[in-house]
């Protein structure tokens, strides 16, 4: 019982760490939202403290390890303001009913998920290939050799990426660290708590950007239910969930700070994308994205008078890139193995059509594959249909994201040095599932931005003043003066 005491320790550990950052507005975030973030950020600091414990202080990692999560259990004790949240948002109108039955039927999709995640993961414990050859391979290391670690990252031995970061490796070694064995229960256990807080996310963002509304629970079920959720890849223990789970959370966490006007959400945001960047290469694209992303807004903001606070915004979110961005650094200190793929791009494709074609042939083979069940088809119908009330700077940040992220995989399928159709097969269908949360995310957004802003009194209020426009003076009546006369 070990290894699920330290992830629930973990996750203890996130759930402090963000109600320490976020303050008094923690306690009014949905649930949902919480658990979403307390996983994501448990995971994110277990695998870096263990990490760093192994590379620094190999012999005495336990102590390290337990020194960081005692500290960090120390958090509950900082006092905290009991204030209402300052920029409380409309949202569209809910019946206690409907909201209690969609959260029923969402909490029993959940159920159903997890149980049929743990019976794939239990079926197969060993994992997929990348996970047999990669990433638990590389956690045997680390916790039967921390003095030679490095050498799981040896170029000598090229197919297993000896490049690719060591967050997930780490957080399995995290819950084998209380046994000292390699129990099949620590790799399972992390794909299924990524695989449940993903779905909780794409539901907790969504209530705190919409409150009081019964829509995210239905589009939590509706995300559930894709095809794609219930295939065998939970049990394959890849990064590729782990690093979809922190691109949705640090993005959803932007655009909660772009939203909400508060500034603390930046330092979980930074959090969240250098743990992405720490996870698989794919993330430190993003991770590059960010940078000019978040330049080009702060020169933007400057330039229109936003002043001291848009510099201290970037601030935040530098430090919180801080913790993932130095943990590649140690990384690349001890095994500074360069990324192969890279050195061997040459600029010569680019001139190249066919290459073009076949690429996008692929793409719309996989955008339209069953196992999707017309997920990309419908997002892109709920953009092309609701586009006028995209209205907010929160709304384009994700989709503009995932769009900008998926024309960088395309540019790498241009220039690549592999034969193109073989990782066109092997890696396209899982780029894919990184951006497809936040995809979801943004067509769940402009739907209950559309929805909140044709029902909200605002709204009603509107089509009154439009009435009286048009001379028709039944729908508001004048107000009486305190004369009893009409007001003229």
């Amino acid at each position: 019982m070990a290894c699920p005491g330290m992830f629930g320790l973990s996750w203890v550990i996130g759930w402090l760490i963000c109600r320490t950052v976020l303050g008094s507005p923690w306690r009014e975030l949905p649930l949902t939202l919480r658990l979403g973030l307390g996983w994501s950020t448990g995971a994110a600091f277990s695998g870096m403290t263990i990490f760093w414990a192994t590379v620094l202080v190999p012999g005495q990692r336990g102590v390290a390890v337990g020194a960081a999560a005692v500290a960090a259990l120390l958090l509950y004790f900082i006092p905290r303001a009991r204030k209402p949240l300052e920029h409380a948002l409309p949202s569209g109108r809910c019946t206690r009913v409907t909201w209690l039955a969609g959260a029923s039927v969402f909490v029993a999709v959940l159920a159903l998920w997890g149980t049929r995640c743990l019976h794939t993961g239990v079926g197969a414990p060993a994992g997929g290939w990348d996970a047999f050859s990669i990433w638990n391979q590389r956690a045997r290391f680390l916790l039967l050799c921390p003095e030679e670690w490095t050498r799981a990252c040896d170029p000598i031995v090229e197919w297993s990426h000896p490049e690719y970061p060591n967050l997930v490796p780490s957080l399995v070694a995290y819950g084998w660290l209380p046994e000292g064995r390699c129990l099949a229960l620590s790799p399972v256990a992390v794909a299924l708590l990524t695989h449940v807080s993903k779905l909780l996310l794409i539901v907790g963002l969504s209530q705190a950007a919409y409150p009081r509304s019964a829509w995210p629970w239905i589009f939590g079920i509706f995300y559930a239910t894709i095809p794609q959720e219930w295939t065998q890849e939970e049990a394959w223990q890849y990064a590729d969930r782990p690093l979809a789970v922190f691109l949705l959370a640090g993005i959803g966490c932007l655009a909660l700070a772009i939203r909400r006007k508060q500034r603390s959400w930046f330092l979980l945001a930074g959090l969240f994308w250098g743990a992405a960047g720490f996870c698989k290469d794919e993330g430190k694209a993003a991770l590059v994205l960010l940078g000019v992303g978040a330049s080009l807004a702060t020169l933007c903001s400057l330039s229109h008078g936003g002043g001291w606070r848009a510099i201290g915004n970037l601030a935040l979110l530098i430090l919180g890139l801080t913790p993932g961005i130095s943990s590649l650094g140690l990384q690349w200190a001890y095994s500074p193995v360069p990324t192969k793929l890279i050195e061997l791009m040459t600029a010569d494709p680019l001139r190249d059509t066919s290459r073009t074609a076949l690429i996008f042939q692929y793409l719309l083979k996989y955008l339209n594959h069953p196992y999707w069940g017309g997920m990309w088809w419908g997002c892109g119908a709920v953009f092309a249909t609701l586009a006028p009330w995209l209205r907010r700077r929160e709304l384009w940040l994700l989709w503009v994201f995932p769009t900008v992220q998926l024309m960088v995989y395309m540019l790498i399928f241009q220039l690549t040095p592999q034969p193109l159709e073989w990782h066109l097969e092997s890696a396209l269908p899982r780029l894919l599932f990184h951006v497809s949360p936040i995809v979801f995310l943004a067509a769940s957004w402009l739907i209950l931005e559309a929805h909140t802003a044709t029902t909200s009194p605002a709204t009603d209020r509107l089509s009154a003043k439009a009435h009286r426009a048009a001379g028709d003076s039944s729908i508001e009546p004048r107000q009486p003066t305190p004369t009893g006369d009409p007001v003229r």
